[in-house]
């Protein structure tokens, strides 16, 4: 793994309408502006993932980077939830769930996520105060 410093990075799927969509929703609720995000299919990403991952793992799944650790699936999801207003927290109690159950589901969910797309998504570009939290 490379890029010294970097910290807090959301990897994602650019292709895919219901992961842009995830995105959206993220930087929403990421009130303090703690998240950056890199596209999967980015230089960012690529000079991070070592040949140890083939762009099929690479594709199937969120990753997100916190400095020291790379985490994927719904550890991503609930590192990612940290970011987010108390409210959320409720959501732990999916951690309840073991993690083998939690990642079955995610997997479902990202298999078929080019049919989850919603019809009524638009694609919306980053204000110019949130670009420096995309990394190409």
């Amino acid at each position: 793994m490379g890029l010294s410093g970097l910290k807090n990075v959301v990897f994602f799927d650019s292709d895919c309408m219901f992961c842009n969509s995830s995105v959206n929703f993220v930087r929403k609720f990421d009130r303090k502006k703690g998240l950056f995000f890199a596209p999967l299919h980015g230089k960012t990403a690529d000079l991070f993932f070592s040949a140890d991952y083939s762009t099929q793992l690479r594709n199937s799944s969120i990753w997100f980077w916190d400095g020291t650790q790379l985490k994927s699936k719904s550890d991503a999801v609930f590192a990612i939830l940290d970011f987010f207003p108390i409210y959320f927290k409720l959501f732990y109690v999916f951690k309840l769930i073991p993690e083998k159950t939690l990642n079955y589901v995610y997997d479902k969910i990202a298999n078929n996520r080019y049919f989850l797309n919603h019809t009524n998504f638009k694609c919306s570009l980053p204000l110019n105060d949130e670009k420096s939290r995309f990394m190409p």
